[in-house]
């Protein structure tokens, strides 16, 4: 009885699907401009432009009652996020 398919050595998945990422834990983090609720500060890189807008965020590092402790980019479909 023969088999059915391709036969030989077992092939590796890929690590397409695995995303580069770069955390900062460590510098002064900061937001944007008043004016434009979508940029934040990270340290050696500048400013950035988020995904969605840091108004919730905004308003409570005003208030006091959160603390930005970590920023993470991640690489996805040729752009960092």
């Amino acid at each position: 009885m023969r088999r059915s398919g391709r036969t030989g050595f077992p092939h590796r998945k890929t690590l397409r699907r695995a995303r580069l990422t770069c955390r900062f834990t460590t510098g002064a983090f900061g937001l944007g401009p008043d004016r434009d609720r979508r940029h934040i500060q990270l340290p050696r890189i500048g400013l950035i432009r988020t995904h969605e807008s840091t108004r919730k965020l905004a308003r409570r590092v005003e208030a006091g009652t959160a603390t930005i402790r970590s920023a993470t980019l991640s690489f996805q479909r040729g752009r960092w996020h």
